[in-house]
């Protein structure tokens, strides 16, 4: 008879449910299941929360980026151009320094117009 795998969830399920029993003791159950007291405790707080579904892997992409430029910033850099379509980066940082007192640095500028997909003025040759 061949052994049966058992997923993570599993095996995060059955950790959970003999962890609470009656006199259960988790730091014996985490050495059983060979993970941290701190992870264990994460579990047992999910499994408490939302029941199985909460044992399931999850994400682990950043929520946000921690340099990107506020949505208003990018709003106004792109409106900006659209104002003055044949302005480079360094001319519309001086027009939204003189409307709005703050502008981005011309390198973020050109940066959001680029990920904005905003085209740049034309070279005149």
């Amino acid at each position: 008879m061949p052994f049966r795998e058992i997923t993570k969830e599993e095996a995060r399920l059955a950790f959970c449910r003999e962890a609470t029993e009656e006199g259960a003791n988790v730091t014996e159950c985490c050495a059983r299941y060979g993970v941290s007291r701190t992870t264990g405790y994460l579990w047992l707080a999910r499994y408490k929360e939302e029941g199985a579904a909460g044992l399931k892997d999850r994400s682990r992409r950043p929520r946000r980026h921690a340099r990107a430029s506020p949505p208003e910033t990018v709003a106004r850099v792109v409106a900006a151009r659209q104002a003055h379509p044949a302005l480079g980066p360094r001319k519309l940082r001086e027009i939204l320094l003189a409307e709005h007192g703050s502008a981005p640095a011309a390198s973020t500028i050109d940066a959001i117009l680029r990920s904005e997909g905003v085209p740049g003025p034309r070279a005149d040759r």
